[in-house]
């Protein structure tokens, strides 16, 4: 992101108006996935208990988030069912649920 941000910067006193178009795209796609980042952190914050509801289900809890070029909203999980607890596992967040223990 630093790096992005020194690009863009220079950019500014550059007059090709195709470095800067790529810079601007490329700073799109930053800003894109930072705000889906932001989003999965409100709506699962660290240590949301949660659930696996598509294919194999089971429970966990939220340790981290990720972003791809396929899945802009991420979540990283650790495993706390029995014979699989403190695996860590990746997920779209369209594949878990809230699942407070109340």
């Amino acid at each position: 992101m630093d790096d992005l941000v020194e690009r863009l910067e220079a950019a500014l006193g550059e007059t090709s108006p195709l470095s800067s178009c790529y810079l601007m795209e490329e700073a799109a796609a930053e800003i894109r996935s930072l705000r889906a980042q932001v989003a999965q952190e409100r709506a699962y914050p660290i240590g949301t208990r949660v659930r696996k509801v598509s294919g194999p289900e089971w429970d966990g809890v939220v340790v981290g988030y990720y972003s791809s070029t396929f899945t802009p909203d991420g979540l990283v999980i650790e495993c706390t069912a029995l014979g699989a607890k403190g695996q860590v596992h990746v997920e779209p967040a369209k594949r878990i649920e809230r699942h407070d223990l109340t």
